[in-house]
């Protein structure tokens, strides 16, 4: 046997070019652990999926409520300003505007 599991005279799990043995004893001892492990789990995640099915049933009923009561949300980096100015703001110039560009762009061109 080039690879495999076999059982020899002193009842080790002996895995054929996989390294060391197994043993028997301790397979035994570990099986009823590793049932265990799927006696919980196995009812645990079946209801993990069920709520997780209702969950988005739920979300799929209440979604259209909420589309058409709420404004959708703004394209990335646009912003909407509403209202007026503070009275004590006043409003900038082309000029300072194309100076504040002309200091950006120094700036990344200097990284």
């Amino acid at each position: 046997m080039v690879n495999g599991y076999c059982i020899d005279k002193g009842w080790n799990i002996n895995t054929e070019g996989r390294g060391r043995p197994i043993s028997t004893g301790l397979v035994f001892l570990l099986t009823p652990l590793l049932g265990l492990a799927f006696v919980v789990f196995l009812p645990i995640i079946g209801f993990v999926l069920i709520g997780q099915r209702l969950a988005g049933w739920t979300i799929s009923l209440v979604k259209p409520l909420f589309q058409t009561s709420v404004s959708p949300m703004a394209p990335l980096g646009e912003a909407h300003f509403t209202g007026s100015r503070s009275e004590g703001e006043e409003e900038h110039s082309d000029e300072e505007i194309d100076r504040l560009l002309k200091k950006i762009q120094d700036r990344r061109a200097q990284e």
